[in-house]
């Protein structure tokens, strides 16, 4: 169609911000209305597309069509790659392979190829490559490297058919980059061969000329500070635009929104205020660290740059907090410090000193953590809990370390993380909280041989450093161990209070250490304590709740749990096997495990026996268990004492009906990856989806084996890794077309289908170029008048007195939207109203004349004037540029619209030409469509679409002209009658603007 007779857009920078969005049925519906099409539009249009001149532009449509790119794509490998290329296994010299037919002379004659792009700094992820044909050349090969401190990596080689990626009448090549590649140094080398399908030879690699190229985006991406750091002076790095950058601003909020002042109050860095270098990994970096020193407290940044001549999009937030050292008193109030539950914590005085104390609440937790993470650290802290027990028991009060945030809903028990106590009966624990709130004993409660003072202050001390832990009471190492289980975490306090009785728990002072300032001890546990630990460790006395004084004297031995243990399981009535210990009979305990703590399910006295033989003991639970989370333990009874209870075994009554993840909502990519919770040991998987009208588009029947599963226990496969399979029963499209889809999965387990999980439904919304040669698929009116398609065209007659708009279906943020159309005039003279444009960013609603908002409206007419204008919320507009002259305009002929939108920046385009740009945050998504104003007493002529094409920023690549030269800019003459029309103060209307 029409299209291709258009011109460069000029530069279009690219970084994809995806959004979402749906339409209906109602929506999508089209009619069809044949009709008389104006004399000045051909009836049809040539199938072949000659260059032209796009300086050239008709005043009707033009009978040759011309295009910058090639009606086809680039062919991604070919059908049969020739044993005369050598690979990456097994290299081999080029020139020396020998073709299986004779070459020509041509091939004899053959010439290095002539690049001319990309060179410089190119701002797309997957940039076209252009070279000049050469004749005769039978294919080329592209290879591109990537440039890194550790040397070039090669990103790609692959072969291109010379006849599918060349217009030899033009003279010139291109493909685009099949992968997407990362910000960073690169070059390229292309080489020709020569030949046919029977054999060819291509030219040498080595001596084949080659060009640099950097990737950028004008987008920063910001990297650190990012989580939580441990120096109030944080370095600040992202990867830097371009060499000739001159501005970065630096932005930053505190925890109250307040922004920090940087570089001494400006937040600009100048040139030479960053350090930018390229990295090890060919990425370019800038960095830059502030001498003025950051409060503990939670911030957030973000970074922009001002390149060629303008500020550039911000990037995404990055939030941060700083943790430094603490070192509190408590003289006046707890900063570093918040309570996670149970009693109030107060300021006060104890023995002469200023504390933080609580009373707790009864029968449960009270608990205080930092406000910051930390990893690797040494805390210590002096505490007092008030003397005396309850009925013979010892509360117990706790210094935890590399802590969750989460409590159990029953007891407050804090979780996750490692906490280390003592009571006032001289005794000392070490506990493993995990995150259903469980507690494993590290070590049991202890005597505490050292010193201790029971009705007085200690000091509690505990080092963290990677697995390694030890504790220490009042000086004396107590216990250390090695656990991996957590590695950073929150620090704090903990205490129990069973009943009424007031027990408070003192702080008088605590410090917070990172590991790396301090200097840990080389003191070891002494041969007393030792024996004391090794004591304890089989006498299993008391509960984290505190110390009860006494000792479990078990005569019957203790079972060994088997099965079920530490797993899924995919029965609702498991076997329970457990040693037998010879003992009479047993006791099962089994558990659910919820939010609000554990429930029991039953416990069940189990005669040996009837349950027993051969050395091992099994029950089949006669109870349906439900799918959830279970804990188990077995104890023996010789006959006169029970043994204590085996370790708790957890496992999970699963189902094998997966559960459908992604995709779902709506995306971008026309190439899916799928995406479902595995099915532990499953033999295989069938994954099918339908689009809107029921039919199968995909069936897919792999083995688990050719399924990616991570640790998480989420499965994945690509939509492009069954591209050709032939598997009877498989159906595998290349793509999905634009639309609504959805999908299930289900698994084989024990060579058993199960049932299909739930479905998910997705919407596919990629790029889309409609040319309304066969169908207007997507499109569809929304207000006014019908909307047809006929003889190639899209086209409304409209409705009088109001506005009269079509949109597509999808919702998009970043893209570049252009599209070709014409407002037909039923006389010679072009009025300059009324007003047409194409829409960007809108939403779903109208005023009561039909204006459709919020949104972007950039328009023109056919007297040569052109404007743009911001729709609010409440159908309110505002223009950003009134209605202004320019020459771009084809007066009362076609005209080929774009707008590049990226963040709150805009590009405005007509036929080629940089109009006007524009930095506006109002709305950051929305549709794009097309709107015109009909009047009441004037028909005015039909508006036509010829051709509409959307292009997400992340894969819109830039012209070789536009990659190697400045960015295209305003010309003076368009400038002066922009500022002009600004000037005069007359906007004009959304409607048009009638001449007088």
């Amino acid at each position: 169609m029409l299209a291709s007779t258009l011109f460069n857009t000029g530069i279009i920078f690219a970084d994809d911000v995806p959004a979402d969005g749906d339409v209906t049925a109602e929506q999508a519906e089209v009619t069809e209305e044949p009709t008389a099409v104006p004399t000045e539009i051909p009836t049809e249009v040539p199938t072949e597309e000659p260059v032209a001149d796009p300086t050239d532009v008709p005043t009707t449509v033009p009978t040759e069509v011309t295009g910058d790119e090639p009606t086809e794509e680039p062919t991604a490998e070919p059908t049969e790659i020739p044993t005369e290329i050598a690979t990456e296994e097994t290299p081999t010299v080029d020139l020396t392979l020998t073709p299986t037919v004779t070459p020509t002379e041509e091939v004899i004659s053959a010439q290095d190829v002539t690049l001319t792009g990309p060179e410089g700094t190119v701002y797309t992820r997957t940039p076209y490559f252009y070279w000049n044909y050469e004749e005769d050349a039978y294919k080329y090969q592209l290879f591109v490297y990537q440039k890194s401190l550790n040397g070039d990596i090669k990103m790609f080689d692959k072969l291109y058919m010379a006849s599918k990626v060349c217009d030899d009448d033009a003279g010139t090549c291109k493909v685009k980059s099949p992968t997407s590649l990362a910000f960073g140094s690169y070059y390229w080398k292309m080489r020709a061969c020569y030949g046919d399908k029977y054999g060819y030879i291509c030219t040498d690699l080595e001596s084949a000329p080659s060009m640099e190229f950097v990737v950028s985006s004008t987008t920063p991406t910001a990297y650190e500070p990012n989580g939580t750091i441990y120096t109030n002076t944080p370095t600040f790095t992202w990867t830097g635009v371009a060499d000739d950058t001159e501005q970065y601003y630096l932005q930053v909020y505190d925890s109250n929104g307040h922004k920090v002042a940087i570089n001494g109050g400006t937040n600009i860095l100048e040139s030479g205020d960053a350090t930018c270098e390229t990295d090890e990994d060919g990425e370019y970096i800038c960095s830059y660290t502030d001498a003025e020193l950051f409060d503990n407290g939670s911030y957030k940044w973000r970074v922009r740059a001002f390149y060629s001549g303008k500020w550039r999009s911000y990037s995404g937030y990055k939030t941060f907090s700083v943790a430094s050292d603490i070192n509190e008193n408590f003289d006046s109030y707890a900063p570093d410090f918040t309570k996670l539950a149970g009693g109030t914590w107060l300021m006060g005085t104890e023995d002469g000193n200023t504390v933080y104390y609580t009373n707790g609440v009864s029968k449960r937790m009270t608990n205080l953590r930092s406000k910051y993470i930390f990893d690797d650290v040494n805390l210590t802290a002096i505490v007092k809990r008030a003397a005396g027990s309850v009925d013979g028991s010892y509360p117990a009060s706790y210094i935890g370390v590399r802590m969750g945030k989460s409590k159990s809903s029953s007891t407050n028990m804090w979780y996750t993380g490692y906490i280390f106590g003592y009571t006032t009966a001289g005794t000392y624990a070490v506990w493993r909280v995990d995150t259903a709130s469980r507690v494993e004993t590290i070590q049991p409660w202890t005597e505490i041989t050292g010193t201790f003072n029971d009705d007085g202050w200690n000091e509690l001390n505990v080092t963290a450093e990677g697995k390694d832990f030890t504790f220490s009471i009042n000086g004396d190492e107590v216990a250390s161990f090695t656990d991996g289980t957590y590695s950073k975490g929150y620090v704090g306090f903990e205490m129990f209070r069973p009943d009424s009785t007031i027990l408070p728990f003192y702080i008088d002072s605590v410090t917070v250490n990172n590991i790396s300032s301090t200097s840990v001890s080389g003191a070891s546990i002494s041969s007393e304590q030792a024996a004391a630990n090794l004591a304890a460790q089989s006498s299993s006395t008391g509960s984290v709740e505190g110390y009860d004084g006494g000792t479990v004297h078990s005569q019957a031995t203790t079972p060994n749990p088997i099965e079920p243990s530490n797993t899924t399981i995919y029965t609702n009535k498991p076997t329970f096997k457990w040693d037998d210990t010879g003992d009479e009979k047993y006791y099962l305990y089994l558990a659910k495990i919820t939010t609000g703590g554990i429930d029991k399910v039953y416990g069940k006295t189990l005669l040996a026996e009837t349950y027993c033989s051969d050395g091992e003991c099994a029950y089949t639970s006669a109870s349906t268990l439900s799918q959830n989370d279970y804990v188990w333990k077995v104890k023996s009874y010789d006959g006169t004492d029970y043994s204590d209870y085996s370790d708790n075994q957890y496992f999970t009554v699963g189902t094998t009906m997966p559960t459908a993840k992604k995709p779902y909502s709506t995306g971008y990519d026309n190439q899916p990856t799928f995406t479902w919770t595995e099915i532990v040991d499953a033999e295989q998987y069938n994954i099918v989806a339908y689009d809107s009208s029921g039919k199968k588009v995909i069936s897919w029947w792999p083995l688990a084996g050719e399924v990616t599963c991570d640790a998480d226990q989420i499965c994945s496969v690509e939509l492009e890794d069954f591209i050709g399979m032939e598997e009877p029963n498989w159906i595998t499209p290349e793509s999905l077309d634009n639309g609504k889809y959805r999908w299930r999965v289900r698994a084989l387990y024990n060579s058993r289908w199960g049932i299909f999980s739930a479905y998910r439904d997705f919407t596919v919304a990629s790029e889309f170029d409609s040319d309304f040669t066969s169908n207007s698929k997507g499109w569809s009116r929304l207000w006014g008048g019908k909307w047809y398609r006929s003889n190639g065209y899209y086209y409304s007659t409209g409705s009088p007195k109001v506005m009269n708009t079509a949109k597509y279906a999808y919702v998009y943020s970043d893209f570049t939207f252009t599209a070709v159309v014409k407002r037909e005039h039923t006389s010679q003279t072009y009025s300059s109203y009324p007003a047409n444009y194409i829409a960007v960013r809108m939403g779903n609603s109208h005023t009561k004349d039909l204006q459709w908002y919020s949104g972007y409206l950039f328009g023109y007419t056919n007297a040569g004037y052109y404007s743009i204008w911001r729709v609010k919320g409440n159908g309110k507009v505002t223009a950003l540029q009134p209605w202004t002259e320019t020459d771009a305009i084809n007066k009362g002929d076609w005209n080929q619209l774009t707008v590049t939108a990226e963040g709150s920046s805009f590009e405005f385009y007509i036929n080629g030409e940089l109009l006007t740009t524009v930095e506006d945050d109002n709305d950051s998504k929305g549709y794009v469509g097309f709107e015109f104003y009909r009047p009441a007493s004037a028909y005015l002529g039909k508006f036509y679409v010829d051709e509409a094409q959307l292009t997400l920023i992340e894969s819109t690549s830039l012209s070789v002209q536009s990659t190697t030269s400045s960015q295209a800019t305003v010309s003076a003459e368009q400038q002066a009658l922009n500022e002009a029309a600004i000037n005069s103060g007359i906007e004009g209307s959304i409607e048009g603007t009638p001449l007088e």
